[in-house]
């Protein structure tokens, strides 16, 4: 009778368990901005707030226009500053966390993909000349200024400065003050 009664415990424990492992937060996009380069989002469900230090941790997310690809991404592709397979580009994501009060952020992850969903490029090293020429290319200009003044920051930690107006204080926005 124990070894029964062990038996469906162990049974009805496997299946809460693989139950729960279903019930994890699908992700939830918002859209924060749009332009002509393509529709910028957040994912509600990945927000993590620290609100004793106004700290906030989120996925963010591009989908890149055919316009933008053909004339911000191809240029770049046909003179060799990319990679032929970042033509491709039509995603991207990245880990970001924001110093809400300060208004200042940092990357902790990048990932690329194509429209097919595979990915071409993942990680985040802003020293590799790789991914320096692919984050100058997708940021704007605004936000592009703030690669260049990065060690007018803190170097160490790698926070930067949100440049107001850029995509990233448009991000703020959203994930701050909601």
């Amino acid at each position: 009778m124990k070894s029964m009664a062990r038996a469906v415990f162990l049974m009805w424990t496997v299946i809460f368990l693989i139950a729960g492992c279903g019930m994890r937060n699908q992700p939830d996009w918002v859209v924060y901005h749009t332009d002509d380069d393509g529709i910028y989002l957040y994912d509600r469900t990945s927000i993590e707030k620290n609100e004793k230090q106004a700290i906030v941790k989120v996925w963010s997310g591009a989908l890149l226009s055919d316009g933008y690809r053909k004339n911000r991404i191809g240029p770049k592709v046909q003179d060799g500053t990319l990679p032929g397979e970042m033509a491709a580009l039509s995603i991207v994501r990245n880990l970001e966390t924001m110093d809400c009060a300060n208004k200042k952020y940092k990357i902790s992850i990048v990932v690329l993909y194509d429209s097919d969903g595979k990915i071409l490029l993942s990680g985040y090293d802003e020293g590799h000349p790789e991914w320096k020429h692919i984050l100058s290319l997708l940021l704007q200009e605004k936000d592009a200024a703030v690669m260049r003044t990065r060690y007018k920051t803190d170097a160490s930690s790698g926070w930067r400065d949100i440049v107001p107006g850029s995509h990233g204080d448009l991000l703020r926005q959203a994930v701050c003050e909601s």
